[in-house]
């Protein structure tokens, strides 16, 4: 099985997480085709952003920039570079250990004290092409656990069956469209809507093609 790495990019318009609507960017880095397509989306994703925090975590280091001119410099060798291998479970790791840090938490600083509801709108996006979404199970093996984790995902009061997300938070799926003379091309948006409709998340993510 091929495994990944990932970039995410954290966009606020308020360092400290308090106030304002936080946008978090995922972006699979497992592809190889149309690459310039794909830092369009980052790029256009990025642009209502006034101040940028960027986490990029790989098998070796983690990186945090701020600046989003300085984002823009490095998009073109992040988007462009080799990947390195890193499972889902180390990713999840990962994200957790940035989201739960002693001088960052993440999460906890965004509920109130007396509940886990959300005192801030969060926006999840996640970028993936077709093929790595389906043929990897994106949605069971990182998009689902990472939100249950951290607790911004839960079972449906009404239906035990299906699952809500919380109140403040918002999932986007951006998937590419394999292109017939891309490598692979395994899968189509129609298989894109039956995983999502298996996993039970079609009502709850937003699905863009781009």
């Amino acid at each position: 099985m091929r495994h990944i790495t990932f970039i995410i990019l954290f966009l606020t318009f308020s360092i400290s997480f308090s106030q304002e609507n936080i946008t978090l960017i995922y972006l699979d880095d497992s592809y190889r085709e149309n690459r310039s397509k794909i830092e369009d989306k980052i790029k256009e994703l990025i642009s209502e952003s006034e101040k940028i925090i960027f986490l990029s975590t790989n098998r070796n280091d983690s990186i945090i920039l701020s600046n989003k001119m300085k984002i823009r410099e490095e998009l073109d060798n992040i988007v462009f570079s080799k990947p390195k291998p890193l499972s889902h479970k180390k990713q999840i790791e990962k994200i957790n250990n940035y989201f739960n840090d002693n001088d960052n938490i993440f999460f906890k600083s965004l509920k109130n004290e007396n509940d886990d509801i959300l005192k801030t709108k969060i926006n999840f996006h996640f970028l993936f092409d077709e093929d790595n979404f389906v043929g990897q199970y994106k949605n069971n093996n990182l998009i689902e656990k990472i939100l249950l984790i951290n607790r911004l995902m839960h079972f449906s009061e009404n239906d035990s069956n299906n699952r809500d997300l919380e109140s403040n938070c918002k999932v986007t799926l951006h998937i590419r469209n394999v292109e017939e003379d891309d490598f692979g091309d395994t899968y189509n948006k129609e298989d894109v809507i039956s995983y999502i409709e298996e996993t039970k998340t079609n009502k709850i993510f937003n699905l863009k093609y781009y």
